[in-house]
Formats: structure tokens, C-alpha cells, sequence
């Protein structure tokens, strides 16, 4: 399977909402609900589906249905934002700081662009 890359650089398909879904895994549900809960965020295993973060149609985990940055890349319609004419812009910034994996992979895309 090939590697889906979000807009923000995180690896889809490699992350256990996408995965539990792909496999149909009710444990790994349990158990990413609840390493993912805090007091001011609650996750139930029930929000544990995602077809990825590209996905048109498809399911989005919770989160993903109201981030600014999957928001701008579908208006923008770039494939992730290493592809973004605008990448190294604040909004991706402040994710790639808390996020270097991230970083390491939009710069990558960005440089072979």
C-alpha cells in the first residue's frame, strides 16, 4: 500500500484511526479512544473510523472535519501542503513546530516538487 500523506504532513496510513478501519479492528479502537481522550477531548472508539484526511466522500475522524489546514489544502486543491505554492506559510508553521516528523516529510515533498 502506498503511503497516503495529509495536507499537514502526518501519515495517513499509518495512523491507528485510518488502520482500524481499514482492518475493521474494534480493539484498536478501544484502545486509540483511549489514549487519545483528555479531559477536553473525548474520544469514544465509535469516532475511531477515517478514510484519511485526502478523502472527499469518505469518513474523518473528528478532529479532521474542522482543521484550517485540511480546510485550506481541499480549497486550494493541492495534493498536501508540500505542494503548496505558499508552503512555510503561519498556518502550516505552527503545526510543523509542535510536528517535525511532519516537517521532515512536507520538506521533502516540497524540495522534489
Amino acid at each position: 500500500m502506498e503511503r497516503m500523506i495529509s495536507y499537514c504532513g502526518l501519515v495517513c496510513s499509518e495512523c491507528p484511526v485510518y488502520v482500524a478501519k481499514r482492518d475493521n479492528d474494534d480493539e484498536r479502537r478501544i484502545m486509540t479512544a483511549k489514549a487519545w481522550s483528555c479531559d477536553t477531548f473525548i474520544v469514544n472508539p465509535e469516532d475511531i473510523n477515517c478514510d484519511g484526511c485526502l478523502s472527499v466522500d469518505g469518513e474523518l475522524f473528528k478532529y479532521c472535519g474542522e482543521c484550517n489546514i485540511r480546510e485550506c489544502g481541499t480549497n486550494r486543491k493541492v495534493e498536501n501542503c508540500g505542494t503548496c505554492t505558499d508552503y512555510g506559510c503561519e498556518r502550516i508553521k505552527f503545526h510543523t513546530d509542535r510536528s517535525p516528523e511532519s516537517k521532515v516529510i512536507l520538506d521533502e515533498i516540497n524540495r522534489n516538487k
